[in-house]
């Protein structure tokens, strides 16, 4: 553990440091996923996989753990073109940069199989701008979200601590600087990156595809609120 700390403070050894342990895990990716097709007629990734592990799925993450490979989005995909048949990205988009979530969706793009489809949630800016706007944020649904979220010191949040109710500025600011997130999009802006990746048939959808059934862990009143849905299709030929 003294090793361990000593390299995070010296910046040129964490840097090797992590290089190695990436390499290792790739390799145990590579592993993971040529025995995941062995066992599959019917091959699906999803990225950013956090906790949220789903059977039957390639589930992958940057932060492995023993039942999700390792992967880092932000850097060319070690799968062939053309393998998956669904990709599944939930809350996550938001936590890379926008050019790098451009060269995500070109990857994605790149290993789906003519006809599939990818399904992409995220927080949904115009949702968040236009409750602060009307004034509709103090609904039972919002409160608990901010007791449980925003007051209760999540993630680097322990500034947001009003001495009364008056969160609505807190709220919005929230979603921006708070859980890491990069960059929040509304459905112009993620369209618009899925339509330059290739991506045709973009959608909002009131019912996902069948394939996209019961898998998000986002499951409260509030995330159905202010989540951002994106389904797209690869074009066949």
């Amino acid at each position: 553990m003294m090793i361990t700390r000593l390299i995070k403070t010296i910046p040129f050894l964490y840097t090797v440091a992590l290089s190695v342990k990436h390499s290792i895990w790739k390799i145990r990716t590579k592993k993971a996923f040529n025995e995941y097709l062995k066992n599959t007629d019917a091959p699906k990734l999803q990225l950013g996989a956090g906790l949220n592990a789903l059977p039957g799925w390639f589930n992958t993450d940057y932060f492995a753990r023993p039942a999700i490979p390792f992967l880092d989005v932000t850097k060319k995909f070690p799968f062939p073109d053309n393998t998956f048949e669904l990709v599944f990205s939930e809350h996550h988009i938001e936590h890379i940069t926008y050019l790098q979530a451009q060269a995500m969706l070109a990857e994605a793009y790149r290993v789906m199989k003519p006809g599939g489809y990818i399904k992409i949630s995220t927080p949904d800016l115009q949702k968040y701008v236009q409750a602060y706007a009307t004034k509709n944020l103090h609904s039972p649904m919002v409160k608990q979200h901010v007791t449980d979220w925003i007051y209760g010191g999540f993630a680097y949040a322990a500034n947001y601590k009003p001495v009364n109710d008056s969160y609505e500025a807190h709220f919005v600011n929230d979603i921006f600087l708070n859980y890491e997130h990069r960059f929040i999009y509304d459905y112009n802006a993620l369209s618009a990156l899925l339509e330059k990746a290739g991506f045709i048939n973009i959608n909002d959808p009131a019912a996902s595809y069948t394939g996209f059934q019961k898998i998000d862990s986002h499951v409260t009143d509030f995330d159905r609120a202010f989540t951002l849905y994106l389904c797209a299709e690869k074009p066949v030929g």
